[in-house]
């Protein structure tokens, strides 16, 4: 990896999910010693080579004058039908190489205050953006992020043609949790040698027919109310469907009959009990904001293994829509400040 190739990196590393920016850095791979990172890799090629054969011998007891003699061998076979006896080893024929590109879906969560653990590098003459510097044991590197994975999606949102920065800024603000669709350096370079479409490649592994949840804004009718019942499914304790009345504030609103409540209020759903998801819907005042999805698209979600987050909701009916405006620096800058501070809800803000 040459560094004259490398336009910007962006760091989620050590301080959180706050970005760092370098900008032609000379790179490197930072984070075991070399002396132990020398001591795994010897382990491993022990450990996972077919032929290896483990052995102890001869271990002595010189406080009681007693020796004792031990020798324990293990070996590990390789049989071309039944495979590798060897349960730290799995080969495979990389049959997905043979089926063309495919999409790898990484689901990050950290902790309050741990790292993902990655950076991300907008590298000269490429559209995308491409994880480097995976840190070894990282939250990254746990969910199966790799070193040279290019995006495709943060949160369910197609990001090949978005501004790098902007990109940045989408996971700096997500949270715990960050859900990336990758594809190998490998398969990328597959996909744009066959001219494949990338964002039809990730639609297609989310499923055509699946969309994404809605956060909803309901406002109470003087009359008509909120619009909406709660129903719980029997048999599945935290699982509720929503039924609206048509014409009602709930429907204006994009709720729809049978969707899944995911949250309520800025609270999973699935963490109330239903008399405790009843008291609050009365005591919800003037409002109330949901968070819904379709039956449909929930099960893509469950099939993919995939969190169903506030962070990938399109939004119907909110109170207030961002502004956007058009500043030009001064000669004593823009007249603002922008610090970042924790809101009452325990989220991030600037």
């Amino acid at each position: 990896m040459n560094a004259c190739h490398i336009l910007s990196w962006i760091g989620f590393h050590q301080d959180g999910c706050c970005p760092r920016q370098f900008y032609n850095s000379p790179g490197g791979v930072t984070g075991i010693p070399l002396g132990l990172r020398e001591q795994v890799e010897q382990t491993l090629e022990l450990l996972t080579h077919p032929a290896t054969q483990l052995s102890q011998k001869k271990v002595h007891h010189h406080n009681t004058g007693l020796s004792n003699a031990m020798e324990l061998t293990q070996k590990f076979t390789f049989n071309p039908k039944q495979g590798i006896d060897n349960p730290a080893l799995v080969i495979s024929d990389d049959a997905e190489s043979a089926l063309g590109p495919t999409p790898r879906l990484c689901v990050l969560r950290r902790g309050e205050h741990d790292s993902f653990g990655f950076y991300l590098c907008k590298e000269r003459d490429s559209q995308g953006h491409v994880v480097r510097m995976v840190e070894p044991w990282s939250v990254a590197e746990r969910s199966g992020l790799r070193d040279g994975d290019w995006l495709l999606e943060v949160n369910e949102e197609f990001v090949c043609d978005v501004e790098h920065l902007r990109v940045a800024q989408k996971i700096q603000v997500c949270g715990t949790q960050l859900c990336l669709l990758v594809l190998s350096s490998e398969h990328y370079k597959q996909a744009l040698a066959e001219g494949c479409d990338l964002h039809e490649l990730a639609r297609v592994h989310g499923g055509k027919d699946c969309t994404g949840p809605r956060l909803c804004y309901i406002p109470r009718d003087p009359h008509a109310g909120l619009g909406f019942s709660i129903t719980p499914v029997e048999g599945e304790k935290g699982r509720y469907l929503m039924n609206t009345v048509s014409g009602s504030p709930a429907e204006r609103a994009g709720v729809s009959r049978g969707d899944r409540l995911v949250w309520i209020n800025g609270t999973l759903a699935s963490a109330l009990t239903y008399s405790a998801l009843s008291k609050m819907v009365k005591k919800c005042g003037d409002h109330v904001t949901v968070l819904v999805i379709d039956l449909e698209s929930e099960r893509s979600y469950t099939r993919r293994h995939l969190p169903i987050l506030p962070a990938m909701a399109t939004t119907h009916n909110l109170p207030h829509q961002p502004t956007e405006l058009h500043m030009v620096q001064g000669p004593e800058g823009y007249g603002f400040l922008l610090r970042q501070e924790k809101m009452q809800s325990g989220h991030t803000g600037e």
